[in-house]
């Protein structure tokens, strides 16, 4: 196939078109049959009548389903009618039982699991001079429906393109085109934009789409967002791996989980903003420690050097956590002075983060003691015993002041002191030997 993948074919192959009827104006026919199939009102004339255009069924686009177009009629047939007095004869292999609309047609889908080669969602025959059309098709293995990028990724997509996807998952919705980024290995893949915002130049997806990606029939699926901020001088980023936000505009954002990244964590003082697509970007808060992206300006409060461009993208949290440990480690930029960290975007398997501690006495570790801490380290994601990815060690970063036993911490937490009432008859010169 000239070199083409595979799942190309099935992302070609996702528009269908439905035979409807319109008109601006609507009226409860008069002298036809109504048709329920598949939440959808098809509508055909009795026998010895046929619609006044020359159609076989016709499915209302009105508001109201039973209403159809008032240009619609069913009229009376002159002349010998002819009818089909045979069950359908062509046998289609994987095709559902035919659903009789009326006398004079049929209406066929593929059985569960199966698709039309062409992608319609079914096809229609009809009683034609005593013998029923034929269908030119067949029922295959259903492709999935791309709802986003991280099912192409699971469909072999590894390349960075525009990808057109199903938001709601239905495949007789519009398809929306979106930018994926994609890689050959797969924790690195499935990431889709949301929007991206640097000089001269904005792109957002709308409210609309990414409210249709994260929400289900039955509640919202969380997201795993990941942001790439840029500067003149570095790249940061931030992973937050439990994003939600509200259905309806203005999509407010409800929550965003653990912070993983080099970034800071900018984003949870934008809990309780507004999602904007154009001029603002993303959510709006006006809390001065939150995020804010504007036509001139982008902020993020930990950063101080001047930003020149912002991506976000983001996941099904359920996909990433088949593809990446868990986002697990977060430090700011002002933490520099006391953490060199290793630390990259990716949390694929495999991959290594390590730190050093810097200063006398910052160490990495839990609780207020020395026990058990270091000053230098490393882990690794790799699958624990039930085959789940996770990370070799919990790192409890950044890198903090621990002091010894019996010490003090100052008010700064920047000095250890140590406080004694044995009188040191040497003064100071004695007491800071002990």
């Amino acid at each position: 196939m000239d070199g083409t993948p595979w799942w190309f074919f099935c992302l070609v192959l996702l528009a269908g078109n439905l035979p409807t009827s319109s008109s601006s104006h609507c009226a409860p026919p008069t002298n036809a049959l109504k048709h329920e199939v598949d939440n959808m009102t098809m509508w055909t004339c009795p026998m010895g009548h046929a619609w006044s255009d020359g159609g076989a069924v016709h499915i209302s686009d009105c508001d109201d389903a039973d209403e159809i177009s008032s240009d619609l009629t069913c009229d009376q047939q002159m002349g010998v009618v002819s009818l089909c007095l045979s069950a359908l004869v062509q046998n289609i292999e994987g095709a559902k039982t035919p659903v009789d609309l009326g006398t004079n047609s049929k209406y066929l889908k593929c059985e569960d699991g199966k698709a039309w080669l062409s992608d319609r969602f079914y096809h229609l025959v009809h009683c034609e001079d005593g013998a029923w059309t034929t269908v030119e098709d067949i029922c295959d293995e259903a492709c999935e429906v791309p709802r986003d990028c991280a099912v192409l990724a699971d469909m072999g997509a590894q390349t960075q393109d525009s990808f057109y996807i199903k938001p709601n998952g239905h495949p007789r919705e519009p398809s929306v085109l979106v930018f994926c980024q994609h890689h050959n290995r797969l924790g690195d893949s499935g990431w889709m934009t949301i929007f991206t915002k640097f000089t001269y130049f904005e792109e957002a997806l709308d409210g609309d789409t990414i409210s249709d990606i994260h929400w289900n029939e039955g509640g919202a699926r969380p997201f795993v967002l990941l942001i790439f901020i840029l500067t003149d001088m570095d790249l940061y980023f931030a992973t937050y791996d439990d994003v939600f936000f509200e259905k309806d505009p203005p999509w407010t954002l409800l929550e965003v989980g653990t912070y993983h990244g080099t970034a800071g964590d900018s984003l949870r003082f934008n809990i309780g903003g507004s999602y904007h697509s154009y001029g603002d970007l993303g959510w709006i808060s006006n809390d001065t420690r939150a995020m804010h992206v504007s036509q001139d300006t982008i902020k993020w409060p930990t950063i101080t050097e001047d930003i020149s461009r912002i991506y976000f993208r983001f996941r099904p949290k359920e996909f990433d956590r088949r593809v990446s440990c868990p986002p697990s480690f977060g430090v700011s930029p002002s933490d520099s002075s006391t953490t060199s960290i290793y630390l990259y975007s990716t949390r694929r398997e495999f991959i290594t983060y390590s730190f050093s501690c810097n200063g006398e006495l910052y160490m990495e570790g839990s609780g207020e003691t020395q026990s058990g801490k270091s000053t230098s380290g490393s882990t690794r994601c790799t699958r624990d015993a039930n085959g789940d990815l996770a990370w070799s060690d919990q790192l409890y970063l950044p890198c903090r002041l621990t002091c010894p036993d019996g010490y003090l911490k100052t008010g700064g937490n920047t000095t250890c002191l140590y406080f004694s009432e044995d009188v040191a008859t040497m003064g100071i010169a004695e007491a800071s030997l002990r």
